[in-house]
This record gives C-alpha cells, sequence and structure tokens, in this order.
C-alpha cells in the first residue's frame, strides 16, 4: 500500500469514528466498514487540497472544513463552522478546497473502471439476477453472504447459477458467469481455485501413486 493510501485509511478511520466534539473513543468496537466507506472520499479529498501541490479555486471558495482537537476530527460543510466557544474549548478548523487540476486515474484504475462497466452491461444484456443470500457460520456464530448470479432460460430448468461466490465478492461471482457455459445446469458445481500448497501436495501424491505402479 502506497504511503498516501495509507495516510487515506487512517484519516477515513478517524473521522468515521470521531464526533464534533468527542474523541476518538467514542465507540470500543471502532467504525463499520460501511463507515469507513462512506467517509473515504472525504478523507482523500481533505488530504489532496492539504497537499502541498494542490492548486485552491479561491474563487468558488473552501469546500468543506476540517475541524480538530487534539486526536478529534471532524468534516463539516460552511453551516457548521466553530464559533468563539468552540475556539475556547481548542477546536481548529481548515478551509479544503477542491483541485484546479485532479490528478489523472492510473492505467489500473481505470482498467477496473472499464471492467465493471464490462460486468455492468453483462447483468442489463443477459438478463442475469444478483442474489444474496445467508448461511451460517457455526465456527464464528455470524452468517456469511452468499452471491449467486441467476440466468433465465426457455427451457426447464427456466433458472439456473450462472456464477456464485461464497466470500461476499460480486465481481468473481460476475466474472465466473462471463465464462459460464451456454446452457449450464440448474446448479453447476464451480470448482474453487486451488490454493498452490494444494496443488503442490496433489502433484506430490500423484506422481508417488505413478512411482509405486509395476
Amino acid at each position: 500500500m502506497k504511503i498516501e493510501d495509507t495516510a487515506i485509511e487512517k484519516l477515513a478511520r478517524t473521522m468515521a469514528n470521531a464526533k464534533l466534539g468527542e474523541g476518538d473513543s467514542v465507540r470500543c468496537e471502532g467504525p463499520t466498514e460501511f463507515e469507513i466507506n462512506q467517509a473515504r472520499p472525504w478523507a482523500r479529498r481533505a488530504l489532496a487540497s492539504l497537499s502541498p501541490a494542490a492548486t485552491p479555486v479561491s474563487e468558488a471558495g473552501p469546500v468543506a472544513y476540517l475541524q480538530t482537537n487534539g486526536g478529534a476530527r471532524a468534516l463539516v460543510d460552511a453551516s457548521r463552522r466553530l464559533d468563539d466557544e468552540d475556539r475556547a474549548l481548542g477546536w481548529t478548523e481548515t478551509p479544503l478546497y477542491t483541485l484546479a487540476k485532479p490528478s489523472p486515474a492510473g492505467g489500473d484504475e481505470i482498467a477496473r473502471w472499464k471492467r465493471d462497466s464490462e460486468l455492468l452491461s453483462a447483468i442489463q444484456d443477459e438478463c442475469w439476477d444478483v442474489r444474496f443470500t445467508n448461511s451460517p457460520n457455526a465456527d464464528a456464530g455470524d452468517y456469511n453472504v452468499n452471491i449467486e448470479i441467476v440466468g433465465h432460460f426457455m427451457a426447464d430448468p427456466q433458472e439456473r447459477v450462472v456464477g456464485e461466490n461464497y466470500n461476499e465478492n460480486l465481481r468473481a461471482a460476475l466474472e465466473q458467469a462471463m465464462t459460464a457455459e451456454p446452457y449450464p445446469p440448474a446448479r453447476p458445481i464451480y470448482e474453487e481455485p486451488d490454493e498452490p500448497e494444494d496443488a503442490a501436495i496433489l502433484a506430490a501424491i500423484d506422481t508417488g501413486q505413478k512411482e509405486s505402479q509395476p
């Protein structure tokens, strides 16, 4: 992970767990993944605006304000600016601006966007259903989220699973559906990709069996 990515994640986590006037320990269990995802774009914008290379658009004015007090941070709009009482309690704020010339996305990021667009188009073109189900996880006393990509056919069975993933990875389920056979059974048995260690063990067993044969 790049240094700037680490800084974004750290700030996003702090912003997700901090409230105005309270510290990092608002909740002992920390922020949820959803809350961090919500804070991440703001963290990225904040760090970009504070970067020495950033060119502020002064005519448009600040887009937000980063307010800090020790370890507590809050990202607010202009309607929640600090007053004299807040400043007396030790709060400070920094105006944040948009960049005049945002840095272009990298090649890997563009390729991922393009592939996501292809997967999204496939859902529409193939009339796939994306279904989420739960299955109990006995080890943790929790539930796993399963994803199934269901295709529709004229002949029975009219609904067939063309892709699936049991690790909450929608992209993986869609990628599997993209390579499905034209007329699969209702629920094909999709083999999980072997881990390198498993493949080596199986190869060794196979070699030993062949050598032991007369």
